[in-house]
């Protein structure tokens, strides 16, 4: 026999909104942990994220060819002191400095596009471009004949 909750019948959605409740608090207590972490007050509302401001301007993703992706830099955010900011901005710097002496670079790479086909399809693309290439071939050495022609008339 099951647990019937007095005021709601035939609604069996405990575990459910059990974990509703339990997600709304979490969200709730990281609200409240990233206001103080900011310097805000617990229940203050967030500011609305700008990418241009300062404080999120690090950490900086640098890629490498090789060795793929890196995050550099400190972040800025919850450092109100001028002085730690600038030092932490000088470090920050120097950290870039360096991946880029070591060849990383702000920009990612392109990804490599590749297209399977079948066999036959692609043994049918390579003998167009093929024949293709084979018909330009034809084209200028018909235009070379024709200038060699040419010239030779010019001197006799």
């Amino acid at each position: 026999m099951g647990v019937e909750v007095l005021g709601v019948a035939n609604e069996g959605n405990g575990h459910g909104d059990t974990m509703d409740t339990f997600r709304q608090a979490e969200i709730s207590n990281s609200k409240v942990l990233l206001n103080l972490a900011a310097g805000r007050k617990k229940n203050a509302i967030a500011p609305v994220y700008n990418p241009d401001h300062a404080d999120n301007a690090w950490p900086k993703m640098l890629f490498h060819p090789g060795l793929g992706e890196r995050t550099v830099g400190v972040t800025l955010v919850g450092k109100t002191d001028e002085d730690e900011r600038a030092a932490v901005e000088k470090s920050n710097q120097k950290a870039v400095a360096q991946a880029k002496a070591e060849g990383y670079r702000e920009l990612p790479y392109p990804k490599v596009q590749i297209a399977l086909l079948d066999p036959a399809a692609e043994k049918k693309a390579l003998q167009d471009k093929i024949t293709d290439q084979e018909g330009k071939l034809v084209a200028l050495s018909e235009t070379v004949n024709k200038l060699l022609a040419a010239s030779k008339k010019t001197k006799d």
